[in-house]
């Protein structure tokens, strides 16, 4: 699960992987469901695991299918994407496994 978040400027909100795969590397805040989670519970849970974030709304943006590599096995997805308008950008933390995050213009 991906959520794509835009301030007020329509600046993309993007975080730092603090985890392997891609330790340091930019990404979309999100992850994976957990077992008996819908799409949007998970992106909801990630969003507060990640930056403490509570969601005002989301909305399905697209899916694709995808190859994600972790630990030298090779594991087939589905990714999911929402866009999201959370209930507030203050208090925003990097918390859980990401490093920081920041808005970046497109």
């Amino acid at each position: 699960m991906a959520a794509l978040i835009e301030d007020e400027q329509g600046k993309l909100l993007l975080t730092t992987r603090g985890i392997e795969p891609d330790y340091g590397k930019l990404d979309l805040p999100g992850g994976f469901a957990d077992p008996g989670e819908t799409a949007e519970e998970a992106v909801e849970r990630e969003l507060r695991e990640e930056l403490g974030m509570k969601v005002k709304s989301l909305e399905y943006f697209a899916s694709a299918p995808n190859e994600y590599i972790y630990s030298e096995y090779s594991v087939f997805t589905l990714d999911f994407a929402f866009r999201v308008i959370p209930e507030s950008f203050t208090d925003l933390k990097a918390m859980d496994d990401i490093l920081g995050f920041r808005f970046y213009a497109p």
